[in-house]
């Protein structure tokens, strides 16, 4: 059974995603984009702090201070993306701004695979899954 649960954790993060995307679009109306992500970012931020002290982990955190800082800008792409949604929802709707969304993450973790860390080959599947994949964004978003 345990080999299904980063299954399991994968599809509950694009649940997760689709609620999320949601929800903040429909706060960013009623304020703004700007002040749903600020909301956003720091309800996470209260979230995972709690966890971290009932877990009594918070003293891990000193080692961020001896990290190499390009593996802090997550943080920023993470801010970026609720951003971005917040105000691409309303517009486009979660189906159409998710697709994008998705089919953009597929697309760059193929390249990056493939191409700058080599762990996958570049072949005639990848090539098939590329089109099936730009087929979908035709037919959900047209």
């Amino acid at each position: 059974m345990k080999d299904y649960l980063p299954y399991f954790f994968a599809m509950a993060a694009g649940i997760f995603t689709a609620l999320e995307v949601g929800i903040n679009a429909r706060l960013g109306k009623l304020v703004t984009p700007k002040i749903a992500t600020l909301h956003s970012l720091i309800i996470g931020v209260l979230f995972f702090f709690t966890i971290n002290l009932f877990q009594g982990s918070l003293y891990q955190y000193k080692k961020i201070l001896k990290i190499n800082p390009m593996l802090l800008i997550g943080g920023f792409f993470g801010a970026l993306i609720i951003y971005i949604s917040t105000k691409t929802v309303p517009k486009l709707g979660i189906t159409t701004t998710l697709i994008l969304v998705v089919s953009a993450e597929v697309l760059t973790g193929l390249f990056i695979d493939c191409f700058i860390t080599r762990e996958q080959a570049f072949d005639i599947f990848k090539i098939a899954g590329l089109l099936f994949v730009l087929i979908g964004i035709y037919i959900l978003v047209d």
